[in-house]
C-alpha cells in the first residue's frame, strides 16, 4: 500500500475519537429533543464502517471489544426512532410568522429558549444552524440576528472574566514568559 493510500485511511485514534464525539453528540441531541434520525443514522453507519476497518488490522484493541462496540452502535441505530419525541417529528419550520414589513419571506418561528439551551450545552451557533438542531437547517446569520434582537450574546457563554482581570492575567503571563511570541 503506497503512502498516499495510507494517508487517506483514518488512524485508530481518530476512529475512536470520532466514535466518542458522535455518541456524545447523539446523547446531547436526544436530551435536547433535536435528534435528526437521518443524519444520525448516516453518522452511525460511518462509525460502523470505520470500526469494521480496524477490526482485523492487528491493533492492540481486543477484537471482541470492537465487535461489541459495532453491535452496540447497531442497536442504537435500530432504536433511533424511539429516541425522537413524537412532536419533534413535525417540521417546526412549516410554521412561520408573517413578515411585519409586508415584504419578503415569512419569518421563521425559532424557539429562543431552545437556542439558549443548546448554547449552554456547548454547541456553537454555526453548528446549531448548519446541523438543523432547532428543527431545520438555517443560516448562522439568522441565529446571530435573533440573538441580537433578544439582547443575547454569544460572548456571555465564553467567560465571565472582566477586562481588567484579563489584562492582569495577560500581564502575569508576560512576566512569567518574557520571550513568549518572539521568534
Amino acid at each position: 500500500m503506497d503512502r498516499l493510500a495510507r494517508s487517506h485511511q483514518p488512524s485508530i485514534d481518530s476512529v475512536l475519537e470520532r466514535v466518542s464525539t458522535v455518541l456524545l453528540q447523539t446523547q446531547r441531541k436526544a436530551q435536547c429533543g433535536t435528534l435528526d434520525a437521518a443524519s444520525t443514522d448516516k453518522e452511525l453507519s460511518e462509525l460502523i464502517t470505520n470500526l469494521s476497518r480496524i477490526e482485523g488490522s492487528g491493533t492492540n484493541i481486543p477484537e471482541d471489544l470492537i465487535k461489541k462496540s459495532i453491535q452496540s452502535i447497531n442497536d442504537l441505530k435500530q432504536n433511533l426512532p424511539n429516541l425522537i419525541p413524537e412532536q419533534d417529528l413535525i417540521n417546526r419550520y412549516d410554521q412561520t410568522n408573517p413578515n411585519p414589513h409586508g415584504k419578503g419571506r415569512h419569518q421563521l418561528d425559532i424557539d429562543v429558549n431552545k437556542l439558549q439551551q443548546l448554547m449552554s450545552l456547548g454547541f456553537t451557533v454555526k453548528k446549531i444552524a448548519e446541523d438543523g438542531l432547532l428543527g431545520g437547517k438555517i443560516h448562522p446569520n439568522t441565529l446571530y440576528k435573533l440573538l441580537k434582537e433578544h439582547d443575547l450574546q454569544v460572548r456571555s457563554s465564553y467567560s465571565t472574566i472582566t477586562d481588567d482581570q484579563l489584562e492582569e492575567k495577560v500581564a502575569e503571563y508576560n512576566r512569567e514568559h518574557p520571550n513568549a511570541g518572539l521568534f
